[in-house]
């Protein structure tokens, strides 16, 4: 869900509108601070001149909710700048580019919160070490914008053998996963926020430099549909799928294995 907090209605209205989805636009302070939910974003919309109470909201959510993206539409005048340098804010976009880049940018934040709480798990989890500094560092690979192509690339990468990183894997997993499609799902991840993001299919394998062939073998592969359709696919449902196909079978496994040996 993604929470609006806006001082006029045709200003809520108009927020919500550009980013499309399950939003829910409040014009209420407490009910739009008060992290009920599963809260993905938070959108606050502030005219100029930008009441003191306003900027005094947001250092209150970054303290308290650290991990939830915020996202300032303001006008465009010196207060801009400004909030463009403030760390409490994930980011900032004028009402003037809301119609074109706001559902965009909501996506972008979204998704790399999305990774990175899926990042944090896998680092808390009872995996034995050297699998769980792989599958961090390749989710955070992701996050980044650079995801790994193969197995090998996330070798290189740790410094880590091969047959431990292997071994783990195997005696973790469930049997129908793999760590190529896990890193291949990553990849898929990848290709899906840069086609929503308005780059065509044909440019795509190049920024993750990867044949087209290629990448659509590994959509086939999970999530299971062309690219054609992959690209009709709102970001929280690949998630979602993402999660349920890799990320809780992981820890689940991990936990009914807890109290075995951990295989360092």
């Amino acid at each position: 869900m993604i929470k609006i907090l806006a001082d006029s209605l045709p200003d809520r209205m108009f927020i919500a509108e550009a980013v499309g989805g399950t939003t829910s636009p409040f014009d209420d302070v407490a009910q739009f601070a008060n992290g009920d939910g599963h809260v993905e974003c938070l959108i606050l919309g502030c005219r100029h001149p930008i009441p003191p109470e306003r900027v005094e909201l947001v250092r209150k959510i970054k303290r308290d909710t650290p991990q939830l993206p915020v996202i300032v539409v303001m006008d465009q005048g010196p207060s801009f700048a400004r909030w463009t340098c403030d760390p409490a804010v994930t980011d900032i976009i004028s009402f003037a580019d809301v119609p074109m880049e706001l559902g965009t940018r909501v996506d972008t934040v979204c998704r790399a919160v999305a990774l990175l709480q899926i990042e944090r798990r896998l680092q808390d989890s009872a995996l034995p070490r050297t699998l769980r500094t792989a599958l961090v560092h390749s989710v955070r690979a992701a996050a980044n914008g650079q995801p790994l192509h193969s197995v090998g690339d996330l070798v290189d990468a740790i410094g880590r053998s091969r047959s431990t990183l292997s071994q783990q894997f195997r005696q973790c997993a469930p049997r129908d996963l793999t760590l190529k499609g896990f890193l291949g799902a990553l990849e898929i991840l990848r290709a899906h926020h840069l086609r929503t993001s308005g780059l065509v299919w044909k440019n795509i394998p190049g920024r993750l430099g990867c044949s087209r062939a290629t990448l659509h073998r590994r959509s086939r592969t999970w999530p299971g549909v062309t690219l054609r359709q992959l690209e009709r696919m709102p970001r929280r449902e690949l998630l979602m799928a993402f999660a349920s196909d890799f990320t809780e079978p992981l820890l689940n496994h991990a936990v009914a294995g807890s109290d075995r040996p951990s295989i360092l």
